[in-house]
């Protein structure tokens, strides 16, 4: 072997030792650099799914904001459509319940159940109960007005089977009183359907009970309260009488404003409310729970239709009122008598009124003894003496008699002593 060429060949061994090496390394290198790569991709398609679950998330956020944005001026534009309708809405709404309020004048009692039976009467009350107090249609309050008669409870057991009246009562509130007069009108039919009604008692709670949850007391003496108009405050007094007399409220509560303004209406031009009013007045005084200084504060003027009213009737009846002084010694203990003498004493001759005069009258000749000498002890006979010079005759025979018995019973106690 040549010594030259084996030293070549060791060279080129050594070389090719070194460039293997060299290839080992950078394959190692190349080795270590793809796994780091391959963890690198790793990486990345981690932090890409990440990503892309925080995508998701951030677009799904947007989504549910959106949404909700969506919802909410749904919501808000629900509202806007309840409190501010169109005008050609509300006009739309005006001239279907003008139509019915026509059909209900042709037809009568045949279209009103047409109306309840197919449910537009329960509709009307929903409107009012969900609508802007603002926005109420006058017609359609009209058209539930038209078909809520004090004969029928179809109406009332709507609003029974409802549990609640605040559809009619949050109207008491409303700036225009004719809608308020309507409203109020409504509730009371439906109330002295249930005072004339025959009805079983556990029915009749039921309706007051309701009426009470729904806040309705307090509304009627809000009512009466404000003073609108004559009308609300005669129907507000009649439907917290009414109440009252069925033990559905205190007796705190009917004082003598709203027992005045009852007796008020005995001189109403509807016999039907007239009547009511006198019932409902003596079913009060019957209770016998209203204070002494509740009667003491009413005009006497007003307070004699109803006072004349039981002291009337057959002479069996006014016999037997002889026999029990029940009713003529509770007004003289309440003052009731007293303040009419005073009235017979000190008003214009020409304006007392001829019912006052028969009340003192009969207290004197109907009663024992014992009670008229009360009456004596009032000093009645300036009052009395003063009527004998009246133009109507009739005074004059009150006065004289009334004068007669009270000196003969007098006599009978002096007498006695």
């Amino acid at each position: 072997m040549n010594l030259n060429q084996s030293i070549i060949d060791h060279k080129s061994t050594d070389k090719s030792t070194d460039n293997l090496k060299k290839e080992i390394v950078n394959l190692t290198k190349t080795k270590i650099d793809i796994q780091s790569s391959d963890k690198t991709a790793d990486n990345i398609k981690e932090e890409t799914v990440n990503l892309t679950k925080q995508t998701n998330n951030i677009k799904s956020s947007v989504k549910t904001t959106d949404k909700l944005k969506e919802e909410n001026e749904n919501s808000t534009k629900t509202v806007n459509d309840i409190e501010k309708p169109s005008k050609q809405d509300i006009d739309k709404q005006e001239l279907d319940c003008d139509n019915i309020q026509l059909m209900l004048q042709k037809q009568g009692f045949v279209y009103r159940e047409k109306l309840i039976q197919t449910g537009i009467a329960e509709k009307l009350i929903i409107g009012f109960e969900k609508g802007n107090t603002s926005i109420i249609s006058p017609s359609c309050l009209k058209v539930l007005s038209s078909i809520t008669i004090p004969d029928d409870d179809s109406i009332g057991n709507i609003f029974i089977k409802r549990k609640s009246f605040s559809a009619l009562l949050k109207l008491f509130s409303h700036s225009d009183i004719n809608i308020t007069e309507q409203a109020i009108k409504i509730l009371y039919s439906i109330i002295v359907n249930i005072h004339k009604s025959d009805i079983p008692n556990t029915n009749r709670d039921l309706y007051f009970t309701i009426l009470n949850e729904t806040g309705g007391i307090k509304y009627f003496f809000e009512l009466f309260d404000q003073k609108r108009s004559k009308y609300s405050r005669d129907l507000s007094a009649l439907c917290a009488g009414i109440m009252y007399e069925y033990k559905n409220v205190s007796h705190q509560f009917v004082d003598s404003e709203i027992l005045e303004q009852i007796l008020s209406i005995s001189q109403h031009d509807d016999d039907q409310i007239k009547t009511i009013a006198q019932q409902v007045y003596d079913s009060i005084l019957k209770t016998k729970r209203i204070l002494k200084k509740t009667i003491t504060k009413l005009d006497m003027e007003l307070l004699v239709q109803s006072l004349k009213q039981p002291l009337e009737g057959t002479k069996d009846e006014l016999t037997r009122y002889r026999k029990n002084d029940e009713t003529v010694l509770e007004l003289v203990n309440t003052g009731v008598i007293q303040q009419i003498l005073n009235i017979l004493e000190s008003n214009d001759i020409r304006t007392i009124l001829l019912s006052l005069v028969d009340v003192v009258y009969q207290a004197i000749n109907f009663s024992s003894d014992e009670v008229v000498q009360k009456i004596i002890d009032m000093n009645p006979y300036d009052g009395l003496i003063r009527l004998l010079d009246h133009s109507d005759y009739r005074f004059r025979d009150y006065a004289i008699s009334a004068i007669y018995d009270l000196l003969l019973v007098g006599a009978r106690q002096t007498k006695a002593i």
